[in-house]
């Protein structure tokens, strides 16, 4: 992502796997990332203060869900919590992020979203 920023890209979307925490999510469903709840360790060597959510852009969170609805596509919106070992995490971990409403689990939207984030200069 660095190396396609850097030759000039302005727009990328990365699409991955998370491992879903809601009960209504199955698989093959479309997990929407909307933010990232941060708790690890890459994002912090970007930009990115800190105290901030690694967020997607607003537009590009419209437009993905404007298709999946076009589409009729089994969609869900929400944060991922992310985690080196996400079939590590326990079902007391999981059942917290249920409650703070998280979609999945997964291993590289918080640092795509702060590696998008960079300010160029």
């Amino acid at each position: 992502m660095e190396d396609l920023i850097a030759c000039g890209a302005r727009a990328l979307t990365c699409l991955g796997l998370t491992v879903a925490v809601k009960w209504d999510v199955d698989v093959g469903d479309i997990v929407i990332v909307s933010r990232e709840i941060r708790s690890e360790g890459t994002s912090y060597h970007y930009y990115l203060p800190p105290r901030e959510e690694a967020r997607t852009s607003q537009e590009l969170l419209r437009s993905v869900v404007d298709a999946c609805e076009e589409l009729k596509a089994k969609h869900v919106v929400g944060p991922v919590f992310p985690t080196k070992v996400p079939y590590m995490v326990t079902a007391e971990a999981v059942e917290r992020l249920r409650e703070i409403g998280a979609a999945g689990i997964d291993m590289e939207t918080t640092a795509v979203f702060s590696v998008g984030g960079v300010p160029r200069r």
